[in-house]
């Protein structure tokens, strides 16, 4: 059996840490309400020590929010210090867990929470098994802070356009890979407008989604003055060149520029010559003007 050896452990009672860290101790409804927080019961299969943390590994028993239904194991990360609001856990040991994070990206779980031995947790896992019963029925469009994020609907078999929202958001897709995105509604209307986004999905195995990227792109950067550029040796494909505000600017310096002091046309390397700021933030080939002084011309 292993220990992760928090300061002030102690192992009889319900809360596992003594709590020298500041916070407030969490209520099952209070987490489960709380966006992007993850919640399952599990066993501990391995601790790993890490810099300032210990990397804990469950096998999961049973997920109760945010958790597609087909992960079967998690690792999530607490505090080594109790000063830090680290939790302490035993392998082999299993438990009702509250971590905070999305749950691919190994949540992170305090005991400011309300994670508990799981042969304690008799009164949250009622509450769970409760509420997760309800939202089978009329409680999500009433409750809407407890819906599941877009992405987890989608894991778990949603179809893209039949993700729900709270009810202060707008679904909404983005334009260049049709994934569902939920937002506010003055947001969409941005996101909309520069063709961001789209009200409509794509279908499924699009093969012009590609294309449908360059599409967007050229809409959005057209439509903030921008200039598309390919990169040298940049796999990414096209990015917009944003234009700069200062463009035209006499200048005898780059650092009088919000980019560059371009040398006018004609300049002479080595002639002393002033020349004008760069209309664009990034230049594949330029002849700049430094200290008052035109450069030889030079590419990227």
């Amino acid at each position: 059996m292993i220990l992760v050896p928090i300061l002030f452990f102690f192992s009889a009672g319900l809360n596992q840490t003594a709590h020298a860290c500041s916070c407030d101790e969490g209520t099952i409804r209070n987490d489960f309400e709380r966006e992007h927080t993850v919640i399952f019961s599990g066993k501990v299969t391995n601790i790993k020590e890490q810099q300032r943390s210990y990397l804990v590994s469950f096998e999961i028993n049973q997920a109760w929010k945010d958790l597609p239904n087909d992960v079967k194991s998690i690792n999530i990360s607490t505090p080594q210090s109790s000063s830090m609001c680290g939790y302490g856990f035993t392998e082999d040991e299993s438990y009702l867990v509250v971590a905070s994070g999305p749950w691919d990206e190994t949540p992170n779980v305090s005991s400011c929470s309300s994670t508990i031995p799981l042969e304690y947790a008799q009164k949250e896992i009622s509450f769970l098994s409760k509420t997760v019963s309800n939202l089978a029925g009329t409680v999500q469009e009433k409750s809407p802070t407890l819906v599941n994020s877009p992405k987890i609907q989608v894991f778990n078999g949603v179809a893209p356009d039949h993700v729900i929202c709270k009810s202060d958001q707008e679904l909404i897709f983005k334009f260049y890979n049709g994934n569902p995105t939920c937002v506010k509604p003055d947001t969409a209307k941005r996101l909309l407008d520069v063709k961001w986004a789209t009200k409509y999905p794509f279908e499924e195995g699009d093969p012009e989604k590609h294309d449908r990227r360059a599409g967007w792109l050229y809409s959005y950067c057209d439509g903030v003055g921008g200039m598309l550029f390919q990169p040298f040796l940049d796999e990414r494909g096209p990015l917009c060149n944003l234009p700069s505000l200062d463009a035209g600017k006499e200048c005898t310096d780059e650092s009088q520029c919000e980019s560059y002091c371009q040398a006018k046309e004609g300049a002479e390397a080595g002639s002393q010559e002033s020349g004008l700021c760069y209309g664009y933030q990034e230049a594949s080939c330029m002849q700049s003007v430094l200290n008052g002084v035109v450069q030889q011309m030079w590419c990227t």
